[in-house]
This record gives structure tokens, C-alpha cells and sequence, in this order.
């Protein structure tokens, strides 16, 4: 279980660049602001719901796909962890 713990950290914190990151999160955050200005807190509030649950459900189907992050599946490809079980 441990090793399962550090194993997900690890893919977390390594699995995009810091560049994309920052890119992902400025964009995120200028589309909230202009669904807030055009529609409102409620519409920006179900927006914020809807891709929470989508996020989360394509997060699931990719972790069971690719067997807990340690095969390759469509464009996922692994990433090689130091704490990988053999």
C-alpha cells in the first residue's frame, strides 16, 4: 500500500511539465472568469460541477485501462517510477 501511495505522488508530480501545468491552469482560470462575467456564479458553479465528474471519470477509466498507471494505452505511456512493482 505504501509503495502505491509514492507510486501515485509520483506520477502526479511528474506526469506533465511545470510548463504545461502553469499553461492548463492560466487557461482554466480565464475561462472561469469569462463564464462568470458572461453567465454568472450558477452556470460558472454547474461548469466547475460537470468537469469535476467528467475529470474524475476519465481519470478512472484511464487508471483501469492501464492497470494502475504501469502499461501503455491509447496515447498514455508509462512512466517509469522507482517504485514500480516487479
Amino acid at each position: 500500500m505504501n509503495n502505491w501511495i509514492k507510486r501515485e505522488k509520483y506520477v502526479i508530480v511528474n506526469g506533465q511539465s511545470k510548463m504545461f501545468r502553469i499553461i492548463k491552469w492560466v487557461v482554466f482560470i480565464m475561462l472561469g472568469v469569462l463564464v462568470y462575467l458572461f453567465f454568472g456564479g450558477e452556470v460558472l458553479a454547474l461548469a466547475i460541477l460537470a468537469l469535476a465528474i467528467i475529470g474524475t471519470s476519465v481519470h478512472f477509466l484511464f487508471r483501469w485501462k492501464t492497470h494502475g498507471w504501469t502499461k501503455n494505452w491509447g496515447l498514455y505511456k508509462v512512466i517509469k517510477t522507482p517504485f514500480n512493482e516487479i
